[in-house]
């Protein structure tokens, strides 16, 4: 149905007229976005109601009670009427065969010639006079630029927004805030100043515009990327193309040039061994008995003797026990990206503190921290435990990857809560954003999008995926921190803790790096520091000293 307009009018506003009409209708009711008023206009062109909650946006915006959208129309076909009823933007084409638009290109060029003459006069006085007027006011314009000029009308001028306190020397975290900022312009309220307006409506554009900015998949195949191959194969006929002289010749920009890379020397070495095989030999006298000798046996001449003597070595060792230095730990092997400190506690004990014990040095968001360190002989270590934390509003500490303390409450994680998306396929259903009462994304089939029956699920945001959307659902305990599977809790607790512990880290060190990892949660203000006690055995300090008893024989045998 086209509900009273007439059908040149309706051919006019879906062929030629459809941006103006727009346009037209946003003029008369400046509070509808383009697609309020495209939905307006698509209701004046065939009828089909929009969906209720852009029926009841419209009305609120207009200002008029949602059930009177329908009386609205007479008006709206008034205005559309009036707007097709002037020529198209666009000209019209001239090609062969369309005499009336050849008539129309005509009388264009005939008002344009006539209008040259004119143009061409008074150009040179027009150019004089606004020189002029720019010189005359040139003193007072730049009089008036000023701070105090400035101030009066740019609102919110030379004062610091709230956001500097995140810099924090250039070690503030910023995703906490950011992801903060970004849920609560989502669901705000508009402020009714625009000037502060802007803020959230920036920050919203830059959320949502990865999902709503044109995707465009370009393919070797592509003009663009063909028009490139061409031009660099044909690199002469380009330039030619362009007034540059290409190719080989005498008055060419191209030139041929020769390079000739100087040979390469290296010096090489080889070692050749000659085997050594083992060789035996006998030591002692060979004695040759014959029948022409005189042998007195019992007779002795020459005889051996065996005697004994001592060698000893003597080890003194000093030291032992343990209560040394660095527990462990290799010096200064420590680095994180908080204050770390190294001091003895008395008995032999040390303290390894990583963070600044203070108060309030960290506003609202999520600080995750890192120490790591180098440990030579685990099996020196006596003492490494985690004897004190401190901190606002929420701790987690790890060890090599392993969790050892969550508190104030106890847990096995630390986290801020967010459900899991749901997928929404595209085979038959669209998702699109809707900011309503019910919600700011809803999904539904095709036809319940044009009043058919069907029903729409509404999420808190969905994102754009292969095949449909990503969806988050609304949660009542989105933000919260969670602590453990089903343990939920606000982010402010309004306390410092300070924690007296005695947790063995041993069993989860490890020779060579180590690292240990801090969370800490901050509600309004907070802080985190923790201290662990180390321990090592202490090395032994030995020397030796040799005595010889076997000089004397030593002696004789030379």
């Amino acid at each position: 149905m086209s509900y009273g307009l007439k059908p040149t009018i309706r051919e006019r506003v879906l062929h030629t007229h459809w941006k103006a009409c727009v346009e037209a209708i946003r003029d008369r009711f400046p509070a509808l976005s383009p697609r309020l008023a495209a939905i307006v206009l698509g209701y004046a062109v065939d009828g089909r109601l929009p969906p209720a909650w852009d029926t009841e946006e419209i009305a609120r915006k207009i200002g008029i009670p949602p059930g009177n959208f329908s009386e609205l129309m007479p008006e709206i076909h008034r205005i559309v009427e009036k707007a097709a009823e002037k020529p198209p933007v666009n000209l019209p084409s001239t090609k062969a065969g369309s005499s009336g638009h050849r008539r129309w290109a005509l009388a264009l060029a005939l008002v344009t010639l006539s209008l040259t003459g004119v143009v061409l006069a008074d150009q040179n006085g027009a150019f004089q006079d606004g020189k002029s007027l720019g010189s005359s006011v040139n003193q007072s314009a730049f009089s008036g630029i000023n701070s105090g000029a400035a101030s009066d009308k740019i609102p919110g001028y030379g004062t610091n927004p709230s956001e500097t306190q995140f810099f924090q020397g250039g070690q503030g975290q910023l995703s906490g805030p950011g992801v903060a900022k970004m849920q609560n312009c989502a669901t705000a309220t508009p402020d009714s100043d625009p000037i502060k307006r802007q803020e959230c409506e920036a920050v919203n554009f830059l959320a949502r515009n990865p999902q709503i900015r044109p995707q465009f998949n370009i393919t070797k195949n592509d003009p663009m990327i063909l028009a490139a191959k061409h031009a660099r194969d044909n690199a002469e006929e380009f330039f030619k193309s362009l007034g540059i002289n290409g190719g080989t010749g005498s008055g060419s920009q191209c030139t041929t040039r020769v390079e000739t890379t100087p040979a390469q020397y290296s010096t090489e070495t080889c070692s050749s061994f000659k085997e050594v095989n083992e060789q035996q030999c006998t030591m002692g006298r060979l004695v040759n008995i014959d029948t022409d000798s005189n042998f007195q046996c019992d007779q002795t001449i020459n005889a051996y003797e065996t005697l004994k003597c001592r060698r000893s070595s003597n080890i003194t060792c000093t030291g032992g026990g343990d209560g040394c230095d660095r527990g462990g730990i290799i010096p200064n092997s420590w680095a994180g990206d908080m204050a770390t400190s190294w001091f003895p506690s008395g008995g032999g004990n040390y303290i390894l503190q990583f963070g600044t014990i203070a108060d309030n040095y960290w506003r609202d968001g999520v600080y995750d921290r890192t120490l790591t360190f180098t440990i030579s002989d685990l099996n020196l270590i006596t003492v490494f435990a985690l004897t004190r934390v401190s901190f606002d509003d929420w701790l987690l500490v790890q060890v090599n990857g392993t969790t050892v303390y969550v508190g104030p409450k106890g847990g096995d994680r630390l986290l801020i809560y967010q459900p899991a998306p749901v997928f929404e396929s595209n085979n038959f259903n669209i998702c699109q954003e809707v900011y309503n009462k019910h919600g700011n994304w809803a999904c539904a089939s095709i036809g319940a999008w044009y009043g058919e029956n069907g029903s729409f699920d509404y999420y808190e945001s969905c994102t754009k995926v292969s095949g449909g959307w990503n969806c988050i659902p609304y949660d009542s305990r989105t933000g919260m921190v969670q602590y453990c599977s089903n343990c939920f809790g606000y982010a402010e607790l309004k306390t410092s803790w300070n924690f007296n512990l005695n947790i063995d880290l041993r069993p989860y060190l490890r020779n060579g790096s180590n690292t240990i990892f801090t969370r800490t949660i901050v509600g309004g203000s907070g802080e985190n520091a923790i201290q662990i006690t180390t321990r090592q055995k202490c090395p032994l300090q030995c020397s030796i000293s040799t005595q010889n008893g076997c000089a004397s024989l030593e002696a004789r045998a030379q």
